[in-house]
């Protein structure tokens, strides 16, 4: 019976690119005598399935977890609280070394492998399945190279390159006959980019409830990862000769002749594609503001109401209904993809095991906590010192981290992850810290995997504009984007200090209320203060060292990056080539697959193929 049908999708891509005993879970059916893999493939229903195998690996804590530890730790976001594990160690000590697990690649080629699946084997349903229209193909399809596309360029932030497999495996044979050696990153780009510029307008713009919308790829998804991988490759593109890049003119993604003027061509698409995004959530936004079912539109100022962004209903509440619409309900109207927990058939292992657990005393710090940089300002003025970390009124400071108010804090923990709920005790002083919140169970926590939400688009936005010399009108919408989440974080601080403290303590300034505020700016002021809010904006959400590592790639030089962290020489002594700020590849990878080239910052010399 099709009833009895059980499909494990395939985990050829380990075998291609990892241990070799994983091929015993490539592909389960039942009965295993009587079904071939193509017979799998009969109707809608198996498509679906084999669609949803694909967003369920990435919920795989082996998966995730490799995304928290080369985007969020290895960052300066975070410190090691754990000093017994010496791979940790060395790790924060920028020594990296390929014999550990945590640089094994293998999770995510499994999940490009299910993703590959989807695509080669849709016309086939089609076929067999007259109800599957071409529009839904097509949707299908869409889907799945969004998510393939979305699994390379993490390797791409982490690794730079990486074996580019564009077809399913399904059996050891055809592991074995495909080890491919790696394609540059810059290339990889080039592919990825060409090939979901032919879909982006195939997807679906709304599935349906909150949770589908903002947990399976829907257009805007899309949109949001081509304009963050135009503006990867257009800062790659950066003195790529002197890199040793090699630009293809011929690609089916460049239009232009030199690496030169393809990095401005390719962040004037970012733009583009970011507004894309914006009008369409503004158009939702205002849609359903205009019905009644929106929230926090009444009484906007024309400078509230620019983007579509959730906000503080009233000067007077302490609840923090921004937190707790993004991240403690989830699925917000500011998602666009997050993959999904419900804390009860997926929980959220990663971030209990290597952040911030909950036990019977309270929240505890597991391997990684947060560096206390971020929290020098936050009881002195609503402007950070340098520009660093959160200011008194900036409402982030609790969405990210604990404050322990009237004590000498050394510690402060990861929670965007742990609660559901926050109240906060007053809205003027974040240094008073949480006056009550609702923390996830260990063992049922369902916090999501938030890969984009507005902001990044917004800040995409902002950058690229940033990098293209904005001028003008460009310029004050760069500023604009930027300092509106500053300005939505900080509901008590304003312009000239109009809005009353809800607590008797001092008004609030800063300048960052001032639509004038890009006046006597510069483009490069714009940039500097891009990364500073993107940190601000995205702590505990694994995107810092992928941000330092773009830097560095503009720059050609690792310079700025490091001082961007703050680094210490010995680090910065480590970290001096471009190289070094990307991962040695995994031991275990080189020992399968003899076309395979070490990270050269990382090659010691050993032969380890022998």
């Amino acid at each position: 019976m099709k009833t009895n049908k059980i499909l494990t999708l395939v985990a050829g891509g380990c075998l291609l690119l990892g241990s070799l005993s994983s091929c015993e879970d490539f592909l389960t059916l039942y009965p295993t005598n009587s079904i071939t893999e193509e017979e799998f493939w009969e109707d809608k229903g198996d498509l679906e399935n084999a669609m949803m195998a694909c967003y369920k690996k990435m919920t795989d804590q082996d998966l995730v977890s490799k995304v928290l530890l080369w985007g969020e730790a290895r960052s300066d976001n975070a410190i090691l609280k754990d000093m017994s594990n010496a791979s940790y160690v060395n790790y924060k000590d920028a020594i990296l070394e390929y014999t550990e697990g945590m640089f094994n690649w293998a999770p995510f080629y499994t999940a490009i492998n299910y993703c590959n699946k989807v695509i080669e084997y849709t016309p086939l349903v089609a076929e067999r399945d007259l109800s599957l229209s071409e529009g839904e193909q097509m949707q299908y399809i869409s889907e799945a190279k969004t998510l393939r596309a979305l699994n390379y360029f993490y390797l791409v932030r982490a690794f730079r390159d990486v074996p580019l497999v564009m077809q399913s495996i399904s059996t050891d044979a055809e592991a074995m006959n495909s080890q491919l050696p790696q394609t540059p990153g810059l290339n990889v780009l080039d592919s990825l980019i060409a090939d979901l510029d032919t879909v982006k307008d195939l997807g679906v713009r709304r599935h349906g409830t909150n949770a589908e919308n903002c947990g399976r790829v829907t257009r805007n998804a899309t949109y949001t990862l081509l304009a963050d991988m135009y503006l990867w490759r257009a800062c790659m593109l950066k003195d790529a000769e002197a890199k040793g890049y090699v630009f293809n003119p011929s690609s089916k993604s460049n239009t232009e002749a030199t690496p030169d003027a393809q990095s401005t061509a390719d962040l004037q698409k970012a733009v583009a594609y970011c507004d894309v995004v914006l009008q369409d959530m503004k158009k939702t936004y205002d849609e359903e503001n205009n019905s009644g079912t929106g929230n926090n539109n009444q009484g906007l100022t024309e400078q509230q109401s620019r983007y579509p962004l959730i906000r503080i209903s009233n000067n007077y509440t302490t609840s923090d209904e921004i937190y707790n619409a993004i991240f403690g309900t989830k699925n917000s109207s500011e998602g666009i993809l997050e993959i999904q927990y419900d804390g009860t058939n997926n929980v959220n292992t990663t971030w209990t095991g290597y952040l911030t657990s909950n036990t019977t005393t309270g929240l505890v710090g597991q391997i990684f906590t947060i560096d206390s940089k971020m929290y020098g300002s936050v009881s002195s003025s609503a402007n950070p010192s340098g520009g660093v970390g959160f200011g008194k009124g900036d409402l982030r400071a609790l969405w990210s981290g604990e404050i322990t108010p009237s004590s000498s804090q050394i510690e402060y923990l990861y929670t965007k992850g742990s609660r559901s709920t926050i109240t906060l005790n007053t809205m003027s002083d974040v240094s008073q810290g949480v006056a009550s919140s609702t923390d996830r169970a260990n063992a049922s926590n369902a916090a999501n995997w938030i890969i984009y939400r507005l902001s990044d688009v917004m800040l995409i936005k902002a950058e690229a504009l940033a990098r293209l010399g904005a001028t003008g009108n460009d310029l004050r919408e760069g500023f604009w984007l930027t300092n509106a989440l500053y300005q939505r974080a900080n509901p008590k601080v304003s312009v000239d200090g109009s809005i009353p403290a809800d607590d008797g303590r001092e008004n609030m300034v800063s300048d960052r209320f001032d639509d004038n505020y890009y006046s006597n700016r510069t483009a490069a002021d714009l940039l500097t203060l891009v990364y500073q809010e993107r940190q601000r904006e995205f702590l505990g959400e694994y995107k810092r060292w992928f941000d330092l590592v773009r830097y560095a790639e503009a720059e050609n030089d690792t310079e700025g990056a490091l001082n961007l962290m703050g680094a210490a020489r010995a680090i910065q002594t480590r970290l001096r080539s471009l190289n070094s700020f990307y991962n040695p590849v995994y031991e275990d990878e080189m020992k399968v697959n003899p076309n395979l080239v070490q990270n050269p910052a990382w090659n010691t010399g050993v032969n380890i193929n022998q």
